[in-house]
C-alpha cells in the first residue's frame, strides 16, 4: 500500500517570465496528486507575476514580494508557509518530469528516509550532460558515499531534493547570511544528521540561464565563509587547492596574504605551500598564453586530429566552440570513465586508452587542474596540448 503524504512544493520567482509557466505546468502534470504549490514570486519586474496568476488552481499560492532578497530567502518564505509533511523545490526555469515526485516520496517512505536526491539533466549551451555524471560517479555508490563526496563536491541540486518536514524543525532553513553557495550548506547540514538517499534515474531536466551564472561572484569569501562553518566536515586540503586558482591571488598576480592567513586561521590545514607551489608556476599567464594557441587552432582549416581533455562544462562549450569551426573531435578524455560512454554524440574514454601520442589535446576543465593535467599528459608521453579558457 502506498503512502501519500501531502507534499509542499516550493518555487522561488524572479523575473523568469520565460520560463515559469514551463516550470509551474510540470509541477501540475505529476502523478502525484497530493501537493501543494507555494510560489513566491521575488520582487520580478517583468511579467512573471501576471503569469503565475493566470493559472487557476486550488493547489496554487502566490505569495508576492514588494522587493528582490534572493532566492534562499524566498524558499524560507514558503518553507514556513508549507503544510506538507514533506517538502521539494522547484526553480523557475528547470522542469520536472511528470514520476518525480511519485517516485521520490515512495522511496522515502520504503526506505525510512528523511531526504532523497536524484540526478537530472542540465542543459548549457545547447548540450545535456548529467548531474552527477556516471562518467565520474558510480550510481550505486553515491548513497553511501555521499558524505565523502560532499565533504568536496556538491552534487545535490535543490530541485532534485525532496526533504521531511521534520528536517525544518532539526536543522532550519537557508542560511541567507552567505554571499553564496547556501545550497551547499544546507544539504551539508541535513548530511551531518540525517541519511540522504538517492534515486539513479534523472527526474527533471535543469536548463542553465545566461543570467543565472554566478561564477567567480564572490566565491572565495563564499568558500571561506562556508569552511568556516563546516571545517570539521569539508576537505580543506582540497579547497586549499581550488583556492589557489580563484581566490589567492590579487589583480596583479600578487598573493593576497590576507585571504591565506584568514583560510589558514579557519582550518587545521596550512595552505602556504600550496600558494607558493602555485604561484611559482605563474598559471594564470600561461592559460592566457595557451588560450591564444587554441584560438589559433579553432581557425585553422588543415589542424590535425584532437581529443578535449574534460567532459563537464568547459569541455562542452570547448566543444561547442569548435563545431562552429567544423571541428570534430576523436573522443572526449577524463582521468577515468565507466565504459562504452558517450557524450553529444562524441565517445569518453580514458587517458589509459589514448595510443597515438600526436594526437592533439585540448585541456578543457577546471582552471584548478589544467596543471595537474598538464604535467599528467607529460609523464605518459603527450607533448602537445593547448587550454581552452572560457
Amino acid at each position: 500500500m502506498r503512502y501519500h503524504p501531502l507534499v509542499s512544493v516550493i518555487i522561488p520567482v524572479y523575473n523568469r517570465e520565460k520560463t515559469i509557466v514551463r516550470a509551474l505546468r510540470s509541477v501540475l502534470n505529476q502523478t502525484y496528486a497530493n501537493y501543494e504549490i507555494i510560489v513566491v514570486n521575488d520582487g520580478s519586474t517583468d511579467g512573471s507575476l501576471s503569469l503565475i496568476r493566470s493559472f487557476v488552481d486550488d493547489r496554487i499560492t502566490v505569495i508576492s514580494l514588494s522587493e528582490n532578497h534572493g532566492a534562499s530567502f524566498a524558499r524560507n518564505i514558503g518553507m514556513t508557509e508549507a503544510k506538507g509533511e514533506y517538502i521539494a523545490f522547484q526553480d523557475s526555469d528547470d522542469e520536472w518530469l511528470a514520476d518525480k515526485l511519485e517516485i521520490q516520496v515512495d522511496y522515502m517512505f520504503n526506505n525510512g528516509l528523511y531526504a532523497v536526491f536524484c540526478p537530472y539533466n542540465q542543459f548549457f549551451y545547447g548540450y545535456k550532460s548529467l548531474i552527477p555524471d556516471q562518467i565520474f560517479y558510480q550510481y550505486e555508490e553515491i548513497e553511501k558515499s555521499i558524505l565523502k563526496i560532499l565533504s568536496r563536491n556538491n552534487i545535490i541540486g535543490t530541485p532534485s531534493l525532496v526533504i521531511s518536514k521534520e528536517i525544518i524543525e532539526k536543522v532550519g532553513v537557508f542560511d541567507t547570511q552567505l554571499f553564496r553557495l547556501e545550497d551547499y550548506d544546507y544539504v551539508i547540514r541535513i548530511a551531518k544528521k540525517f541519511k540522504i538517499g538517492f534515486i539513479g534515474r534523472p527526474l527533471l531536466n535543469a536548463f542553465v540561464q545566461e543570467n543565472s551564472l554566478t561564477v567567480n561572484v564572490h566565491e572565495e569569501e563564499a568558500i571561506l565563509q562556508l569552511l568556516k562553518k563546516h571545517s570539521d566536515f569539508l576537505d580543506s586540503e582540497y579547497f586549499a587547492k581550488y583556492l589557489c586558482s580563484i581566490g589567492f591571488f590579487d589583480k596583479g598576480g600578487k598573493v593576497d596574504c590576507s585571504k591565506v592567513e584568514c583560510f589558514n586561521n579557519l582550518t587545521s590545514y596550512d595552505c602556504s605551500s600550496n600558494v607558493i607551489d602555485y604561484y611559482s608556476t605563474e598559471c594564470n599567464r600561461k592559460i592566457k598564453i595557451l588560450n591564444t594557441q587554441f584560438n589559433c587552432f579553432a581557425n585553422n582549416p588543415n589542424a590535425n586530429e584532437f581529443v578535449i581533455y574534460g567532459a563537464g562544462l568547459k569541455g562542452c562549450k570547448a566543444l561547442y566552440e569548435l563545431r562552429k569551426k567544423g571541428k570534430e573531435p576523436v573522443a572526449f578524455v577524463v582521468s577515468d570513465c565507466v565504459e562504452n560512454c558517450q557524450l553529444n554524440g562524441v565517445p569518453v574514454c580514458s587517458i589509459d586508452d589514448i595510443e597515438n601520442k600526436e594526437l592533439l589535446f585540448i585541456i578543457a576543465a577546471g582552471s584548478k587542474n589544467t596543471e595537474d593535467i598538464a604535467f599528467n599528459l607529460v609523464s605518459k608521453g603527450f607533448f602537445k596540448f593547448i587550454v581552452f579558457e572560457a
